[in-house]
């Protein structure tokens, strides 16, 4: 054989067989192959090659030998391939074959090379020299990131900040490992051999929390995805109530399952409460975050400005969807939007009777239907903030928004739409369609009174 070197290191750089997917979990392979000239553990490699390569392609010297049909996952660990490339000058096959990584194996970024332990050694053609790069060789990824051997028998790249995932050892004992960015490269950490302290003791280590001295803002750690044995399904609706619950093959929910569970986002504070907009690069000023209310539904119904404070919810034509998160510029906003599935013309209002003055009043609030009269507060108006519909017992009914500093004005519906009293209101009754409606709004006249605009009811004015 020619073109050979000895006594120098032996470095194989990996090319990756791909079936892979890049989910929320980050990305997968199937397998890891490498290619060069050697049919003994002291040769150098004169010819490497790097390259994508798909299911069932050619790893050889041009489209073949082909990926072999008899291909299946080990039981456990992850399979590599080698494929040995001195025939290609001769224009024959090349000789190749397969092995198994324990899992748990790290093949490592590029400049941090190791030697693999491998079992299951399978020849796939001609093996007399097919087994000499798994043996023998050194390995790392050939690129910036970490590739983790999981129990799922895939390997993980690291290419998703924080991820975390769980290898159960022959003991029985899980590790976790996570994906961190270290000076611009992607590192899998055994999480029990982090170095440093947990200094705002929220139990998640300070290389992995974005505010390592304030115990009231962390992310999510050491978490896993893990199968509910007593909740069956079909569809990932039937396991909606989970954690990123979603329905597996074997008709078991799988959700998701942290050892720490993130801070609680507060919409509004400024703060990244759960640091989820952190992408692990410091330093990070977590107090300027930007957490408008307007745009996260959860924290708006359920931790508006503070935590288990509520506001209210409707998706807005505007975008202004959260009701109260602006405090008392909200107050006496009108916005279109749709609500439970209905849209209507909707008044922000807070039950405060030194803000709004109303003959309805405010507890419960003014919000029953005809087809909903026992429900004495919806979804939406849990809290001290509601947005009222135009459509509903709000009615024909005159709310004064009285704000601090400012002259108290009146609002009232014409059962379609919420109208403000102004020097420049419009015909209460002109876009009625209802024919009885129509009457009563017609009945409503809007006045100056001293420097305060307010809307009254003369129940005997005709049409």
């Amino acid at each position: 054989m020619e073109h050979k070197k000895r006594g120098m290191q032996l470095v194989v750089v990996l090319v990756f067989l791909i079936v892979s997917s890049t989910v929320a979990a980050g990305t997968t392979y199937q397998a890891f192959g490498i290619k060069g000239d050697m049919d003994s553990c002291s040769d150098d490699i004169t010819e490497k090659r790097r390259g994508w390569y798909n299911y069932k392609s050619g790893i050889g010297c041009e489209d073949g030998p082909g990926w072999p049909s008899a291909y299946d996952f080990p039981s456990e660990g992850c399979y590599v391939f080698s494929v040995e490339t001195d025939d290609c000058t001769t224009g024959n096959d090349d000789s190749y074959g397969t092995g198994v990584a324990r899992s748990g194996t790290i093949i490592p970024y590029s400049g941090r090379e190791i030697k693999l332990s491998t079992t299951g050694h399978r020849s796939l053609h001609d093996g007399n020299e097919y087994s000499n790069p798994l043996t023998c060789a050194y390995w790392d990824s050939g690129n910036d990131y970490d590739y983790l051997c999981a129990d799922d028998s895939y390997w993980h790249k690291c290419d998703l900040p924080r991820e975390t995932i769980d290898i159960v050892g022959s003991d029985e004992v899980i590790k976790t490992y996570v994906c961190l960015q270290i000076a611009g490269k992607y590192k899998w950490f055994d999480t029990s051999n982090l170095e440093g302290v947990d200094r705002d003791e929220d139990l998640v280590p300070d290389i992995l929390d974005c505010a390592p001295d304030n115990g009231w803002v962390h992310g999510e750690f050491a978490c896993r995805m893990e199968e509910a044995s007593d909740k069956t399904c079909i569809t990932d609706a039937e396991c909606s109530d989970l954690v990123e619950g979603t329905c597996k093959p074997n008709g078991k929910c799988e959700s998701k399952i942290c050892e720490t569970i993130a801070a609680t986002e507060i919409c509004g504070d400024g703060i990244d409460n759960d640091c989820s907009e952190w992408d692990g690069e410091e330093p990070y000023d977590y107090t300027n975050a930007e957490d408008d209310c307007d745009q996260d539904q959860t924290a708006c119904e359920s931790n508006c400005l503070a935590s288990e404070e509520t506001c209210s919810w409707i998706d807005s034509e505007t975008g202004n969807n959260c009701c109260g998160d602006d405090g008392i510029t909200d107050l006496g906003l009108i916005q279109d939007g749709t609500a439970d599935g209905q849209p209507d013309s909707y008044l922000c209002l807070n039950r405060n009777e030194e803000l709004v003055g109303s003959s309805a009043g405010l507890n419960p609030w003014p919000d029953q239907t005809d087809t909903s009269p026992e429900s004495p507060n919806p979804q939406r108006c849990q809290g001290d903030w509601c947005w009222v519909k135009a459509g509903a017992e709000a009615k024909f009914k005159i709310f004064t928004i009285k704000k601090p500093d400012q002259q108290p004005y009146d609002i009232v519906s014409n059962s379609q739409e919420w109208f403000e009293c102004s020097a420049t209101t419009s015909n209460l009754a002109s876009s009625v369609i209802d024919p009885d409606s129509k009457e009563r709004a017609n009945r409503f006249q809007c006045y100056q009174e001293g420097n305060r605009w307010s809307w009254a009811e003369n129940p005997e004015k005709d049409l």
